[in-house]
């Protein structure tokens, strides 16, 4: 039986990732990163979003207790650490349980489709209707955010779909 992987971190530098899975492996866990050769090239990345740092299931609590401690150790050893102030920045805990997998499927999709308006129209807007088809064959709950970010990505990819076929159309009228 394969065990669940959870995201515990993401990261938008892949270099950042990998600090942070080598950390988790020196410590004993069994750390993946997803996302981190999409991420590595530009145009990809901003498609897919960020590299995640993912353990078994079973490994979570201790893991994400393992990068609280790396955290405080970082800032008690830097020279001119600023003071924190409280709730300023989110536990990591609550940042890995607000994301659902149709809320990262919702936002993939958006971002193709807003990437795919400029670079590459028709293909990244194609990938965005995939990523939007699996979006609806999931059968958990979507955030008010991932939504609209859904509903958004499915109006420009039908947009520019429609505009890609009107010029294909012209096209082939002039030949």
């Amino acid at each position: 039986m394969v065990e669940e992987l959870v995201t515990i971190a993401k990261y938008h530098k892949p270099f950042e990732a990998q600090l942070a899975k080598n950390y988790l492996e020196a410590r004993g866990f069994e750390p993946t990163l997803s996302n981190e050769l999409a991420v590595a090239t530009w145009a990809a990345g901003m498609a897919v979003g960020d590299v995640q740092l993912q353990v078994p299931a079973h490994q979570a609590g201790e893991a994400l207790e393992a990068m609280r401690q790396c955290e405080s150790l970082v800032v008690a050893g830097a020279a001119e650490a600023p003071a924190a102030e409280p709730g300023a920045r989110p536990d990591l805990e609550e940042e890995a349980s607000e994301i659902s997998y149709g809320d990262a499927l919702a936002s993939r999709a958006w971002r193709a489709a807003i990437l795919g308006s400029f670079v590459l129209p028709p293909l990244l807007n194609v990938y965005s209707l995939s990523v939007l088809l699996q979006l609806f064959g999931w059968e958990g709950e979507l955030s008010p955010t991932a939504t609209r970010k859904m509903r958004a990505a499915l109006i420009i990819d039908c947009v520019v779909l429609a505009l890609a076929l009107v010029l294909l159309e012209a096209w082939l009228a002039l030949w």
